[in-house]
């Protein structure tokens, strides 16, 4: 909210620089061309994709920005000659392509990212599976209530199905209190927010204690109570319950 311009310019411009630079090792590319530089051969490019509108990202509102090094500079993009692709505002993206007028790229390749090493199990998670039993999950999604009232009767049946199942660990993910439900949105609750978040996950607790399950709950941007923020921050209101659950 009190971020300025300039801090978030800078930050995005790093961002590109770090992930440009992965990119160009992985892909053994020798260096970048400028982006809205015209050339009458194919270049390599790095940026960010964004979006030419306030609408959906789509094949023809695909922008290209460069990093703050070229002056942030936005270039169109002609997707047609990739055979298949994925993108979303805010990926940094490497091209290969033509632009002959520094106007519109025409990407004939992309290279979007590089994939995550492989996990190597360490000593401890061998010794777990040669010595301890497989791990249960449960995970289950909110909304915990009926769309026409905040009765939570969903939520105490899933309560059964823990106490029968006995997983190791089970994670609730929000919404708890959800945003858009009708009686939320025309202020029909008597009693705050937090309480009736509170009170639910003292329900969760209560319900499930002797079973052995952890328990982790995940917000949702939807949870009324919660700070509308991405990535959600922990929850204070869990530190009133019995049993501390992981958050």
């Amino acid at each position: 909210m009190f971020q300025r311009l300039r801090d978030v310019r800078n930050v995005l411009t790093e961002r590109i620089e770090e992930l440009g630079e992965e990119l160009r090792s992985h892909f053994n590319i020798e260096e970048f061309s400028p982006l809205g530089m015209p050339a009458q051969d194919r270049v390599t490019v790095l940026g960010q994709v964004c979006c030419d509108s306030n609408g959906k990202l789509n094949a023809q509102s695909v922008l290209l920005e460069a990093g703050q090094d070229q002056g942030g500079r936005q270039v169109p993009l002609d997707l047609s000659e990739l055979k298949e692709y994925s993108l979303f505002p805010g990926q940094v993206v490497v091209m290969e392509g033509m632009n002959t007028t520094g106007r519109k790229l025409v990407a004939s390749k992309l290279c979007e990212g590089v994939p995550l090493p492989f996990h190597s199990a360490g000593m401890e998670t061998d010794n777990m599976a040669e010595e301890g039993e497989p791990q249960m999950v449960m995970v289950a999604c909110g909304p915990y209530t009926p769309s026409d009232s905040l009765s939570y009767d969903p939520l105490f049946d899933l309560i059964n199905v823990i106490v029968r199942d006995r997983p190791d660990i089970c994670i609730l993910l929000g919404p708890f209190l959800d945003s858009k439900h009708e009686q939320i949105e025309k202020c029909q609750l008597t009693e705050t927010f937090e309480a009736v978040f509170l009170r639910c996950v003292e329900s969760i607790v209560e319900g499930t204690r002797g079973v052995g399950c952890q328990l982790v709950f995940v917000p949702s941007l939807r949870d009324v109570h919660h700070h509308f923020i991405y990535p959600q921050p922990r929850s204070l209101c869990l530190t009133s319950a019995r049993r501390t659950p992981s958050v």
